[in-house]
């Protein structure tokens, strides 16, 4: 499988670099940043890589590249592998996710300028009422698509002091003032405050709840928050009663670009697969850990512990009015396949 022939690298007891082909240097620079092994490798030791084991490599330059790490005595071998998997699912995921709502504009458009000639103005804006659904949705896709990239090179948003609580509440009051047949109890402890990017987080919780609506098994979808302060740690739990996840998707869920359905049969179409990613992100930018555990036909159930952050005095000003009356908000943008959407009138 892999051999001297082919580039790689050495590492010693430690996971530091003691020896990198030329040809490492030339096409995976990232991968010689100092202690990029060691920070990829956390809890790894030497005797865990006895048999082939295979990882991502992360950001940068070294997008879309697997590595390959193999025992060698009391040294470890690495083989970076370009993964073409990865890119062909990408590929097919923009395709599909920017192919579907446009085709539907442009299918929409004749229809209108006709309802319009005839005067049949009721059935004019039941049309744009759909062209209006199907712009959200492309909407929707470019920014995660353009947030996706911009993660992947590593160009990850600014932090600050974010009051949680206050987010997660506000967050949940918007989604039910919009969402139908969907019912989120919440539980949070007052001022759990965390180190993270606001717009980051806000786009993890939405997505997380767009999921379960997306992919709900019932027609009443049910949503359980909750946040809680546990010795130096937060610990946020989201769980619902939709599809769930199959055991042979969950090691591939938080992936960018993956999708096939992941939470239900297969026979949908894909998504862009970026929300997951968004949201393990997200978290883990934070400084967040996911753990997230499923039975198929059940729910899914996702236990996020964070870092806690030191109050900064800042009051965080109410999100609601500011989700539900700009119309190009977040919480429009992410939920826009199921909610109601701001009227065109």
């Amino acid at each position: 499988m892999f051999n001297d022939k082919v580039p790689y690298i050495v590492l010693d007891e430690n996971f530091q670099i003691i020896y990198a082909h030329e040809k490492i240097k030339e096409d995976y620079s990232g991968l010689l940043l100092p202690d990029f092994f060691r920070n990829i490798l956390n809890g790894y030791s030497c005797d865990d890589f006895e048999m082939p084991v295979e990882l991502d490599a992360g950001l940068g330059d070294i997008r879309d590249t697997r590595l390959i790490f193999l025992k060698d005595d009391k040294t470890v071998k690495c083989w970076p592998v370009k993964s073409k998997t990865y890119g062909d699912n990408r590929v097919k995921n923009i395709h599909y996710g920017l192919r579907e709502p446009i085709s539907s504009i442009f299918a929409m458009l004749p229809v209108i300028t006709d309802n319009i000639n005839k005067r049949d103005n009721d059935k004019a804006i039941s049309n744009l009422e759909m062209v209006n659904v199907q712009s959200y949705k492309l909407l929707k896709n470019v920014n995660n698509i353009s947030l996706a990239a911009r993660i992947l090179a590593g160009e990850l948003p600014g932090t600050d002091v974010l009051n949680l609580s206050s987010l997660t509440e506000n967050l949940v009051m918007a989604v039910k003032a919009v969402e139908k047949n969907v019912s989120i109890n919440c539980n949070a402890d007052s001022n759990v405050f965390i180190q993270a990017n606001k717009g980051l987080i806000t786009n993890a919780v939405l997505n997380l709840i767009a999921n379960s609506i997306n992919f709900k098994a019932d027609e009443d979808v049910v949503i359980n928050i909750s946040l809680k302060k546990e010795a130096d740690k937060a610990v946020f739990t989201f769980s619902d009663n939709s599809k769930g996840i199959k055991d042979e998707y969950l090691p591939f869920i938080f992936k960018p670009y993956y999708s096939k359905d992941p939470f239900a049969d297969g026979e949908s179409d894909p998504s862009l697969g970026l929300g997951l990613f968004i949201v393990k992100t997200a978290f883990e930018a934070a400084g967040g850990k996911i753990l997230t555990s499923s039975v198929f036909g059940k729910g899914v159930k996702y236990i996020i512990t964070l870092p806690l952050a030191e109050d900064n005095g800042n009051i965080m000003e109410s999100m609601f009015s500011e989700f539900l009356l700009n119309r190009y908000s977040e919480l429009f943008v992410q939920l826009c396949d199921s909610c109601q959407l701001p009227s065109l009138k």
